[in-house]
């Protein structure tokens, strides 16, 4: 398996690696300055009191960063780079609540003129890990779109799929369901039903359900979802925007 040792010269700057921050021209190794908190965290409490929950404008606006990493590695290079374990954990937050992504060792590129990476054995972190490569083994950059889906199911719902799955029972199934039976609201967290709007709240769980598709050629490509997160996050600060003129 061929490693993406790759430096991202990105031109967002929405990467963390090996201890460094990255930035379009140069790597700053400043320990110190890297991010400490994880959406995980924040969400779900672990090292940190979640006195101060992620508000709903926040969480668009990290899905949004973290859907700018994804699609660069995606598409911003001859060789795509499919990180592998794309989870809450990964998108480390620091004091201005920027999002960055981190945890690269699992992620592999994909030769150019190739559709998908062979593996030998499944990567990532049961929860979130694309159901179809763990049949296959063949590693597309679909595989990273199904596992921020399940990330972004976190978001809405504030529920942790790893936790769900020793207790026997499965996120994204749940979603589906709630999806399927249009009561989505029923499962969104506090946060989310007190500060979202029942459209912009639909839009974000109608993209995590086009993500979590069984099928990867079903799923959108990193660069649709990026779209439609900014249309949500222009949605959201309209109405702001309104409701405060």
């Amino acid at each position: 398996m061929e490693k993406a040792r790759q430096v991202f010269k990105a031109k967002d700057e929405y990467f963390i690696r090996n201890g460094a921050i990255l930035l379009e021209k140069q790597i700053s190794l400043q320990p110190s300055s890297i991010p400490k908190n994880t959406v995980f965290s924040h969400l779900h409490g672990q090292g940190i009191e979640v006195t101060c929950p992620i508000s709903w404008l926040d969480r668009v606006r990290i899905a949004t960063e973290t859907s700018y990493a994804l699609c660069f590695m995606h598409c911003g290079r001859s060789r795509p780079i499919v990180h592998l374990d794309v989870k809450s954990s990964s998108i480390l937050l620091n004091e201005s609540f920027t999002a960055k992504l981190s945890n690269f060792g699992s992620a592999v590129s994909i030769a150019p003129g190739e559709d998908y990476f062979q593996g030998i054995s499944v990567e990532g972190t049961f929860g979130y890990i694309d159901p179809e490569y763990q049949e296959t083994l063949r590693v597309t950059e679909k595989c990273d779109v199904y596992s921020f889906g399940v990330v972004l199911v976190e978001f809405l719902t504030g529920r942790n799929p790893s936790v769900m799955l020793r207790r026997r029972t499965n996120l994204v199934d749940d979603f589906a369901f709630s999806m399927e039976k249009n009561c989505i609201l029923q499962i969104v967290d506090d946060v989310v039903q007190s500060q979202g709007s029942n459209e912009d709240i639909q839009a974000f769980a109608e993209l995590a359900m086009r993500c979590i598709k069984k099928k990867g050629y079903e799923r959108p490509t990193m660069r649709e979802v990026t779209l439609e997160l900014r249309r949500i996050q222009h949605l959201i600060r309209s109405k702001q925007n309104n409701g405060s003129g």
